[in-house]
């Protein structure tokens, strides 16, 4: 009976050893925006500066288009709305609420 007992405490510790070594996974805090700049004839803009403003608390991020005229912009504050524009030598600034 006595190493019944001690069989089964030591399972019960084994669990909760293995348990609490578990990796914890959050919730993403952040967000992205991603895209591409292009000019009125579909033509993609490279090296264009994109400006992401969250709207509610004034915080900007930016980011460099690529010679395709993508760019991403990482590590967003949660939520929106966001004021997406695009500046370019030679162009106009252009933007979009998201």
């Amino acid at each position: 009976m006595r190493s019944m007992h001690r069989l089964a405490c030591g399972a019960a510790l084994a669990i909760l050893a293995s348990a609490a070594s578990t990796a914890v996974y959050a919730q993403a805090t952040t967000g992205a925006i991603r895209g591409q700049v292009t000019d009125q004839t579909g033509q993609a803009v490279g090296n264009a500066t994109v400006t992401v403003t969250h709207v509610p608390t004034g915080s900007v991020s930016t980011s460099v288009t690529g010679p395709d005229g993508f760019y991403s912009v990482r590590s967003l504050r949660p939520g929106g709305p966001y004021r997406v524009s695009a500046t370019a030598a030679g162009f106009t600034t252009g933007g979009v609420n998201v």
